[in-house]
């Protein structure tokens, strides 16, 4: 019986898909079990070129899996939710086609499943390198975040610590696992042709158990956390507002924001204020935004911008300093992983 789709949304990057849509496939039929399944919807690119859709058909004849060619060129939401219709499993995995899946992955998770069946959200880290298609020459960022790993019978909470916890690489897709039907909900409910990833995590995680993997899982290519600009610091924030409702409070959000813009995304606020002294309209809508959220955080770090630069240059080494150690700790000890240990 399918319990997860992993589901890639594709488009336009031939050399990418390459390195790493054939090594899912291989995983999945060798350690999937029947629990998986693998679905692919095809942005046509906008050129007319085809390589991408042509490249898809022939893996097709090989392997197992699902896959669509959207009739024209359509805005990446609806990529991915065409995807997410396609399947059938209780659980959905949205992989970037630049992302790949390290061995030994879809074997941990089904092991996951086949222990636990209350989970509802699973998270497990990520490195990264600059460009997937140079795999095994260019050098691979080492894991950015390092998480208290293991199962959580109250999923809410531990969503709500993680996200204080670190910022920018819980956005990244790959690494989430979290319920089809949150997903078709939210999705359904919005006009604007949006997904809320981050919302169905959070709404998901509060209907069960969690999991989270600190070993590192996959390697991303290109861009593995949100960007640091005006629109996609507003993006997470109004997405943590939409998970509002039956399992969280707007005050339970509006706090978490909040606690993140003092602590994990501090930093956010010099793109915020840089925007707004510029005379950007998105900078200054974002203020004022914050402003009527979190009036105490705005004033106290409006008040002590200097000093807080010089808090973040520090922060920044020792997180820096404290993660290394820990790579090198985890490297030495008896439990590690061999398979992902280069990749650390």
């Amino acid at each position: 019986m399918v319990q997860v789709s992993i589901c890639v949304p594709v488009y336009n990057r031939l050399a990418e898909l390459k390195k790493t849509l054939e090594p899912l496939l291989c995983n999945v039929q060798a350690e999937g079990r029947d629990y998986f399944e693998v679905v692919v919807s095809v942005n046509p690119a906008e050129d007319g070129l085809e390589s991408v859709s042509k490249y898809v058909k022939e893996l097709h004849k090989r392997y197992d899996f699902k896959f669509d060619i959207l009739d024209k060129f359509q805005p990446a939401p609806i990529n991915f939710r065409n995807a997410v219709e396609l399947s059938s499993g209780r659980l959905i995995w949205i992989i970037g086609d630049d992302d790949l899946i390290l061995p030994g992955t879809i074997r941990k998770v089904a092991d996951l499943l086949d222990k636990y069946d209350d989970l509802t959200w699973i998270y497990m880290c990520s490195a990264r390198m600059r460009d997937i298609t140079r795999l095994g020459e260019d050098p691979i960022n080492p894991v950015e975040h390092h998480i208290k790993g293991g199962y959580y019978l109250n999923g809410k909470e531990c969503v709500i610590n993680l996200h204080k916890q670190i910022d920018g690489g819980v956005l990244f897709s790959t690494s989430n696992l979290y319920l089809r039907s949150v997903f078709l909900q939210l999705a359904e409910g919005d006009e604007k042709n949006e997904i809320y990833q981050m919302a169905s995590t959070f709404i998901s995680a509060a209907k069960g158990s969690a999991y989270l993997i600190e070993e590192p899982c996959i390697i991303a290519g290109s861009n593995i956390s949100w960007d640091t600009n005006v629109m996609s610091i507003r993006k997470y924030n109004d997405d943590l507002l939409v998970a509002a409702g039956e399992y969280y409070t707007k005050e339970e959000m509006a706090d978490l924001v909040a606690y993140r813009m003092r602590h994990a995304a501090l930093a956010s606020w010099f793109t915020v204020y840089k925007a707004a002294l510029k005379g950007d309209i998105r900078g200054k809508e974002a203020f004022r935004g914050y402003y009527k959220m979190m009036p105490g955080e705005t004033i106290a770090v409006t008040a002590f911008y200097p000093l807080i630069a010089v808090y973040l240059v520090i922060r920044h080494n020792y997180r820096q300093m404290k993660r290394f150690f820990r790579r090198v700790f985890y490297k030495n000890s008896k439990n590690a992983n061999k398979e992902i240990v280069k990749y650390m």
